[in-house]
């Protein structure tokens, strides 16, 4: 599966430059769909039982991770990003933050960066809400401070950010 999700990637970024002008709608239209199959890709990797924390952790998100940032595709990179956010586990989230958000730091510069930041932050804080068990984690995995220190390297390498893009995020 993730040799297939590398492929895919590779072709709609591809799709993007290909084709004459004249092709453009059509090219659009089966490059949106090939979006959708890539998330979906993602979609069934998450709900594969193999797919452990620690296969997660040690294996998948950085063979993801890895293909993403190669893309170099400010589409791709932000709509990949976001899936990964929103189909893996809290607990997998956790277990990866210096991970993601260190590859955060590695996309291409006129992703906004920011928006995939506080989307992460939201998920986590919602699941720090729903149990004070998981707000103990937190504290245990020094979650505060690794987005405090991604944060501040983020903001340094992404110059492209806006004052209400930096302030969003602290």
């Amino acid at each position: 599966m993730l040799k297939n999700f590398a492929e895919m990637t590779r072709l709609w970024v591809r799709m993007q430059h290909q084709g004459a002008v004249r092709d453009r709608l059509r090219r659009e239209k089966e490059r949106l769909q090939l979006r959708m199959l890539v998330g979906t890709n993602l979609r069934r990797l998450s709900e594969l039982n193999c797919v452990s924390k620690v296969v997660y952790q040690e294996y998948v998100l950085k063979h993801l991770l890895d293909n993403i940032v190669k893309s170099k595709d400010r589409i791709a990179q932000d709509y990949l990003m976001e899936c990964i956010i929103m189909v893996f586990g809290d607990e997998y989230h956790l277990a990866t933050l210096d991970t993601f958000l260190s590859a955060v730091n590695k996309l291409h510069s006129s992703v906004a960066v920011n928006q995939i930041v506080i989307k992460l932050m939201n998920r986590l804080a919602k699941y720090a809400e729903d149990n004070a068990d998981h707000r103990q984690l937190f504290q245990e995995k020094n979650v505060f401070e690794t987005f405090e220190t991604q944060v501040k390297e983020i903001v340094l390498k992404h110059k492209k950010m806006t004052i209400d893009d930096i302030l969003g995020l602290y």
